[in-house]
């Protein structure tokens, strides 16, 4: 059951970052992880958003957020849904 839970929350984000990966490269434009992640019906605040783009980008931030991060921080987020749900 567990797994079958992973898998279609995997594809749920898989679904919302292949939106904004324009170029199917695996890579999306950091100024819209807020977006994609908001998608989900997740709602961070600013500070929390940036702790979270913190957490995933590169050591030497390119401008761009790899997807595999991207599913592993959402991953988490969704498993604590108490921190970023909306109202």
């Amino acid at each position: 059951m567990a797994n079958d839970q992973t898998e279609a929350r995997k594809l749920k984000i898989r679904e919302a970052f292949d939106v904004f990966d324009r170029e199917s490269k695996g890579v999306c434009d950091v100024r819209e992880v807020g977006t994609i992640i908001r998608s989900l019906n997740f709602n961070p605040s600013e500070a929390q958003l940036r702790t979270l783009i913190e957490g995933i980008e590169e050591d030497e931030p390119t401008g761009f957020i790899r997807y595999e991060k991207f599913e592993s921080m959402m991953l988490r987020v969704m498993a604590d849904r108490t921190e970023f749900v909306r109202d």
